[in-house]
């Protein structure tokens, strides 16, 4: 089991969760968070800063738009349940690794290398298996910490 830790900094406080086996509490509230809060998460040693996406609006539009991304910036899709999740690359400008996470927080699924879409129609990546969380990194990320 992979399993990544998250640090939630919201309001001026910090939180802990852990996405694996134990401990998830913080995530299983969605509610509590909003767009563009940032989670610090600790995968394998390497830390990130996640930009929270949770309303419609913010999940479609994604990394969207961006030319570049910072190598320990990313985004995290937190849905309210878990489902057959597919993403595309639409309008999306650098290539990126989609990381796909069960109920559980367990990595279920990763497309790694997603290349930015040079034309429509634009291919759909999904995961194998149902999600409930998705986490968006730069190109390359899952390899570097030992996610694949």
């Amino acid at each position: 089991m992979k399993v990544i830790n998250c640090v939630f900094l919201f309001g001026g406080l910090i939180g802990m969760s852990i996405i694996g086996a134990v401990g998830y509490t913080v995530f299983s509230d969605r509610e509590k968070y909003v767009d563009s809060e940032k989670i610090i998460a600790d995968i394998n040693g390497e830390e990130y800063r996640l930009e929270v996406a949770i309303s419609d609006s913010a999940q479609r539009k994604g990394l969207m738009e961006r030319s570049s991304l910072a190598q320990d910036r990313g985004m995290i899709f937190i849905y309210a349940k878990e489902y057959m999740r597919s993403f595309w690359m639409k309008d999306t400008l650098i290539p990126l690794d989609i990381i796909f996470l069960d109920k559980h927080r367990e990595v279920v699924h990763i497309e790694e290398h997603v290349p930015p879409c040079q034309e429509d129609p634009c291919p759909s990546y999904s995961s194998q298996y149902p999600s409930q969380y998705v986490i968006e990194l730069n190109a390359g990320e899952a390899d570097k910490v030992d996610l694949t």
